[in-house]
Order: C-alpha cells, then sequence, then structure tokens
C-alpha cells in the first residue's frame, strides 16, 4: 500500500498534471495532504538550521528578483514579469516537500524506492505517449481530461508532438525523460530492477522521445548506450544483455515493418523532424538541426553593464530580447551577479548530496553535470519537473539520510565505491 502511495504522489508531484474537472495541478493537490501529515507529526518543528538558512536564501533570492524587476524592468514581456521570483518560491515548497515526505517515509531503503518508483512514473507516461500516437482515440481520450495549457505553444491534440499526462511536452518533459534514465540506471546497477526489464524501459524511453524532443531522444540514447556497453564488458548479466538485444533485433523489425506500413502517413513526418541531426550529419551538413541554429541566435546580451551585473527583471520572451537558454533566461533576470549566486547555491548541493548519500556520490554527479549541461537549452535547473525532482531529493537528504547511510555500496561490477 506505501508503496502505491508513493508511486501515486511520484507520479502526480513531478508530472503534475492538470485535470479538466479540477483546473489546479495535481504537484498542489498532493502536497496538501503530505505537508498537513508532516504538521500533525511535528516534522516541521524539527527542521535543523542548515535547511533553514537554504529556505531563507530561496526567499530572499525571490525577493531580490521581484526587486530588480521593479526597478529595471522596462521590457515588455508576453507574460507574467515577476515569473522568476515566483520560481525561485516554488522551490522553497519543493524543499519542504522533499523533507516532509523524507519525514513520512521511512522505510529502511527509502532512497532506492524512490528513485525506482520515479522511474515508473516517467515510464508510465512514455508508455501513453507511444500509445497516443499510434491510437488517435486513446490521445482524444488523454487530452479531453486535460486541462488546456494557455502558455503551451504546442496543441497536444494533434500533430506529433506529444506529452501524455504530463502537464506539458517539449524539452521540460524530455528532460525528465533523462533523468529517468539515469535513474534507471542507479537502480539496475543496484540490483532493484532486472536487466531485462531495464532494457525495455529504456526502449519506452527512446521511442517516447521521438515525440517529445529532440535533444532528450538524442541524450536519452548516449545513456542508453553507456549502460549496454557496461553492463556488456563489466556486468554480470552479459547473457540477457545479449538476449535483450537479440530479441529486440528480431521482434523490431517486424514492429516496425507492421507500423510503418500501417502509419506511414504520420511516420513519414515525424521521424524527418526526430532525426535530423543525424540526417545533416550523414548528408554532409554538419552536425545541426533548426531548433539549435536558433539556439545559437539567442546569446543576445543588453550593453548596459549595470543589467549585465545586475539583471532587469526580465525572463520570458520580450520583443527586444529572447532566448530559450536557462542561463541566458537567468541572465536577463538577476544579471552575473544573480547567476553566480544561484549557481554557487548548486555547487553546495553538488557537494552536499553526496556527502548526505556517500553510496550514491557518482549518480549525484552524473545526474547535476547533465542538469547543467541540458540548462543551456532550456530552463530546467529551478523549474519544470526537473527542479521539483531535484529538490525533492535535497529535501530528502535533511530527513532520510539516516537510512540510506546504513545501505550496502554498489556491488563491485558497477560504479567503484
Amino acid at each position: 500500500m506505501k508503496n502505491a502511495l508513493l508511486f501515486c504522489f511520484l507520479f502526480l508531484y513531478i508530472l503534475s498534471p492538470t485535470f479538466s474537472v479540477i483546473p489546479i495541478q495535481s504537484s498542489v493537490l498532493v502536497l496538501l495532504p503530505l505537508f498537513a501529515l508532516n504538521f500533525l507529526k511535528g516534522g516541521f518543528l524539527k527542521l535543523d538550521r542548515k535547511i533553514l538558512i537554504i529556505l531563507f536564501f530561496l526567499l530572499f533570492f525571490a525577493f531580490y528578483a521581484g526587486l530588480i524587476k521593479s526597478i529595471l524592468y522596462e521590457y515588455s514581456a508576453e507574460s507574467d514579469e515577476y515569473v522568476f521570483s515566483k520560481m525561485l518560491a516554488n522551490n522553497f515548497i519543493y524543499l519542504i516537500a522533499g523533507v516532509s515526505l523524507g519525514a513520512a517515509y521511512k522505510a529502511d531503503d527509502g532512497f532506492i524506492s524512490i528513485m525506482k518508483f520515479t522511474v515508473f512514473a516517467v515510464a508510465l507516461n512514455s508508455f501513453l505517449i507511444i500509445l497516443s500516437f499510434f491510437i488517435v482515440d486513446f490521445r482524444d481520450v488523454l487530452e479531453s481530461i486535460m486541462a488546456e495549457n494557455a502558455a503551451s505553444n504546442i496543441d497536444y491534440s494533434e500533430g506529433f508532438r506529444l506529452r501524455g499526462l504530463a502537464a506539458g511536452g517539449g524539452f521540460a518533459l524530455a528532460a525528465m525523460t533523462i533523468i529517468g534514465s539515469i535513474c534507471l540506471v542507479l537502480i539496475n546497477f543496484r540490483g532493484k530492477i532486472g536487466t531485462k526489464t531495464s532494457f525495455l524501459l529504456f526502449i519506452v524511453f527512446i521511442v517516447s522521445q521521438i515525440f517529445v524532443a529532440r535533444t532528450g531522444l538524442i541524450f536519452t540514447f548516449v545513456i542508453f548506450s553507456f549502460w549496454l556497453l557496461y553492463s556488456l564488458l563489466l556486468g554480470k548479466q552479459k547473457k540477457d544483455i545479449i538476449f535483450s538485444i537479440s530479441f529486440f533485433i528480431l521482434v523490431s523489425f517486424f514492429v516496425f515493418s507492421y507500423l510503418y506500413s500501417s502509419f506511414q502517413e504520420q511516420l513519414s513526418k515525424v521521424l524527418p523532424w526526430a532525426f535530423e541531426l543525424f540526417n545533416n550529419l550523414l548528408s554532409g551538413n554538419g552536425l545541426h538541426t533548426k531548433s539549435s541554429d536558433d539556439l545559437m541566435t539567442m546569446f543576445n546580451v543588453p550593453s548596459d553593464l549595470f543589467k549585465i551585473i545586475f539583471g532587469f527583471g526580465f525572463y520570458e520572451s520580450s520583443v527586444d530580447f529572447r532566448s530559450d537558454s536557462g542561463y541566458v533566461k537567468s541572465l536577463y533576470s538577476v544579471g552575473v551577479f544573480g547567476v553566480v549566486i544561484y549557481l554557487f547555491h548548486v555547487f553546495m548541493m553538488l557537494i552536499y548530496l553526496p556527502k548526505k548519500f556517500p553510496n550514491f556520490s557518482i549518480f549525484f554527479y552524473v545526474l547535476l553535470f547533465f542538469v547543467l549541461l541540458m540548462e543551456i537549452k532550456g530552463p530546467i535547473l529551478y523549474q519544470n519537473y526537473t527542479a521539483r525532482f531535484i529538490f525533492l531529493l535535497y529535501g530528502l537528504s535533511f530527513s532520510l539520510c539516516k537510512n540510506v547511510a546504513h545501505e550496502k555500496s554498489f556491488p563491485s561490477y558497477t560504479f567503484s565505491r
């Protein structure tokens, strides 16, 4: 029962679907009983000085971003100008959510359980995405129960860009699927999920990324390739890997032949888009896509040195400045000064989390490396699915670490101890 509740919580909290019957994000709805439970158990009275300092930092930084906006903002935006401040305030809530979850979930293998059910939550949504593409009626049902997101620039009711039950698709969802892939490697190396099952889940992740975002497709394939090579060369389950590869090659030939003949019109639109990078590379046009070319034009900065240093409160698209890059958006909002402060906090997480979870240090290094790398493409460090997940882990470190400290280290055939 506890595992089922944990899975439901992680699915609704991380993916945060908003259903038409209750037009409130599910991430908000599931936090209410969690906070109430933690309050009744006196969890909030046990917050130590370290987390109180971090919570104060997030609120202070949110206030700073809003103050900069009020003083220096002079560009017309298409949406809420205080969005950066609100995201930082959300980080405050995400951190408390991690503390509350750790207080409510004290299983001996709590950390690994949370990683495992995060993988299952992402895998379920990825499977729904695949079904939505091939079964139009199923897609219509999903979209009919989901509230319309007015801020989204993708119409999920038509075309090949899909989201499953997540609040939205695109790069943000692709980034969370990448993190799900990293978590999958962790729990497989820990022996909590079999090699054949891991192989199947990786295939689901990769196929779903075709309908979400190309960056996600590339990164997920890279992680899958690493896991595959490592398991073949150093793993103890080589026979399972060889069997999985052979079975996949045999079955995929017949499955793809059937699907392409049945859905040729739909696949002829999505496949060139999804594999544009590889098509350009093989045709001699270089390693780039249309979206990567657009991204390279989005690194403009204001000429005013004061605004470069302190920012000017701008975050979303405007006539004067526009960028998809998370770093550039942050630069516009709080300047070099604010970006350095926030990245310092991120690197403190990089130091603190491995220290609190010493048996999972490599996992955190890899996780934050990919997050910092993906931030170049889009803002995931302090918003969307990835921020909810990362700050959840951060909060867990203050309430779950005593259990994790007694867990055994990685098996000898995986990452070094």
